[in-house]
Formats: structure tokens, C-alpha cells, sequence
């Protein structure tokens, strides 16, 4: 498919999604489908809580203003939410449910860590669930952009915002050809890769650059991280270990480095892993400098924003301008 006739195509899903958001002229409530059902609105939310950072990141590019958000280490770009005219109603993982009672919202947007919550934090206000799925990322934050456009009068701002996205999104597609990418996720001293359709494997998606590893469709299947030290700890990680290598064999073109460690305030440590391991540094990508590195606090806190998606596409143009 040619880069023109890809543009097209994308531009008429996020057109068709727009038209389906918009629903009736005539009703008087706002109608918003999201992940776990439709929230009813009177009309465009004046006090709004967000839990999930990348629809923060997503509400800050329309130009939304919020009355609060969860106690959390921000990314750079966010970091304005820290400030005390904001109140903190909880974590990321658990909002504070007297809190936002106190607060009295009438919008309350949740999304990945927080999505557990969803049944609880309806009782006390409208609720939507706009977390990005693994599995068709980039549709996804296209999707989220434009119910938040429709929900806050920001039609034309969000429209302005998918459009240059999927414009950047179709042009990379296009010149990176037949590349192929391998993501590496570093924590605890060696480096895990992730496929598509896995929790890091989101920048193959949103990039449409594709992995040497094949996609995920069960992640459900991995079930929960075995205790350190037992013996299903250590048979998962001669398997990780055994993905890596398989997947370094296969002289992947790019290698998306994300460093869990800086992400939470720690040091970088991703680099010098990363050099130390024999595979690593004999691989071609290594050698020729072909590493993206991704903003740790924005992509392990806060992905699925829109602006935090055109920043990872505007960069990559930008290297392969470079090469």
C-alpha cells in the first residue's frame, strides 16, 4: 500500500470514529462509549478528575484544565500537575475514594493502573475508562484523543492533533520500509525484549515499525510473576534469556531501549547493561548506533497520550533523517 493511499485510509477510521462519537445532534446528554460501558454526561465536565496520566497528557495537548490528579512521579512534561492547585486524590494504583467525594467532580477518567477502580469511582461520578491496549495502541490513542475532543467541546483541536499523527505515522511507515525493530525493557540488571502485543511492544503499533519477535495475542497466558528465587523464577528466566538471544539472531534493524529503572527515579542504568551484554553489543543495531531510547517516565507512567505518541514519531523521523 502506497504512503498516500495509507494516509487515507487512517484518516477515514479517525473520521468515521469521529462521526460515531458524535452521535445525535439533538441529545442533550453526551453519550461517551469507553472500555467498560458508556458514561452519561449532562454536558461538558467542569471538574474533572484524571487517574490515568496519559489521558493527562492528552487533556494538556487539547488544552483542558483539570481540578485533580493522582500522587505520582510526572514525566517532564506533565510536571506542572505536581503543583499544590492541583489536589492529589490517591496513587496511581488506588484513588482516594473520600477524597474525591470531597472533591465532588463531574468527570472522573481512569485508565491502566487505576481501571480496577472503575465500579467504585462510578458511584461517586461519571466514569470512563480510556486505557490504550497493547493490542492496537496507536488506534487507541487516536480513539481516546477524539472522545476527549467530543467530551470537552475540543472537536477541532483533536481532529488538528489525530490528523498530524497518523500524517507522521503513515510518512514513517512508509520510509521505513522493510526495517525491523526489537524492544528491550531493562530492569534488574539484563534486558527483557517485548513483542508486539505486549506491554513495552506499544512503539511497534504506534510506529508501525515491526518486531523481529512475533506478536503476543495471549498475554493473559503469562500469568503472574513467580516468587524470586523459586524454581519457576528461574525456568522464566532461561526463557527470557532464550527469547533474547533468538531475537538478537535475527539482526534486528533498531533496537527501542526502555530503562525501568530512570523511569522511577533511579539512576540510568539501561546503556552500561546493555554494553556488558555480549549479544547486545555484537549486534548490529548496537554497533551502528541504530538504539532509540525512550523517555522512561513518560512511556513506563504515562503512555497512550497523544502528545507523548507524536514526541516518539517526531523523533524517529528524525533519526532516520539523521542515517
Amino acid at each position: 500500500m502506497s504512503p498516500r493511499s495509507m494516509l487515507r485510509r487512517l484518516l477515514a477510521a479517525a473520521a468515521l470514529s469521529l462521526s460515531c462519537l458524535l452521535g445525535p445532534a439533538w441529545a442533550s446528554d453526551i453519550l461517551v462509549p469507553h472500555h467498560q460501558g458508556t458514561a452519561v454526561l449532562p454536558g461538558v465536565p467542569q471538574r474533572v478528575a484524571v487517574f490515568d496520566l496519559g489521558a493527562l497528557d492528552t487533556l494538556q495537548a487539547l488544552g483542558v484544565e483539570v481540578a485533580a490528579v493522582p500522587g505520582a512521579r510526572f514525566p517532564a512534561s506533565l510536571a506542572r500537575y505536581g503543583d499544590a492547585r492541583y489536589a492529589k486524590v490517591g496513587t496511581l494504583f488506588e484513588p482516594d475514594v473520600e477524597a474525591l467525594r470531597g472533591l465532588a467532580p463531574d468527570l472522573i477518567v481512569v485508565g491502566g493502573r487505576s481501571a480496577r477502580h472503575y465500579a467504585a469511582l462510578s458511584e461517586i461520578a461519571p466514569t470512563l475508562d480510556l486505557g490504550a491496549d497493547a493490542a492496537g495502541f496507536g488506534n487507541a490513542v487516536v480513539s481516546n484523543t477524539l472522545t476527549l475532543g467530543r467530551v470537552f467541546d475540543r472537536n477541532t483541536e483533536a481532529a488538528a492533533l489525530v490528523g498530524r499523527l497518523l500524517q507522521r505515522r503513515a510518512g514513517l511507515g512508509a520510509r521505513l520500509g522493510d526495517a525491523r525493530a526489537l524492544t528491550l525493557f531493562v530492569v534488574g540488571g539484563r534486558a527483557n525484549a517485548n513483542a508486539p502485543g505486549e506491554r513495552f511492544g506499544i512503539v511497534h503499533d504506534l510506529a508501525l515499525l515491526p518486531s523481529v519477535l512475533p506478536a503476543n495475542v495471549d498475554t493473559a497466558a503469562e500469568g503472574a510473576r513467580p516468587e524470586a528465587g523459586s524454581p519457576e523464577a528461574e525456568q522464566r528466566r532461561r526463557q527470557s534469556a532464550q527469547r533474547l538471544a533468538e531475537a538478537l539472531a535475527a539482526e534486528p534493524d533498531w533496537l527501542i531501549v526502555l530503562d525501568r529503572g530512570a523511569a522511577t527515579g533511579g539512576e540510568a542504568q539501561a546503556d552500561a547493561i546493555l554494553a556488558a551484554d555480549p549479544q547486545v553489543a555484537a549486534s548490529r543495531a548496537w554497533r551502528e548506533g541504530r538504539v532509540l531510547r525512550l523517555d522512561p517516565p513518560t512511556w513506563y507512567l504515562a503512555p497512550g497520550g497523544i502528545a507523548s505518541a507524536q514526541a516518539l514519531l517526531d523523533e524517529l523521523s528524525g533519526r532516520l533523517a539523521d542515517d
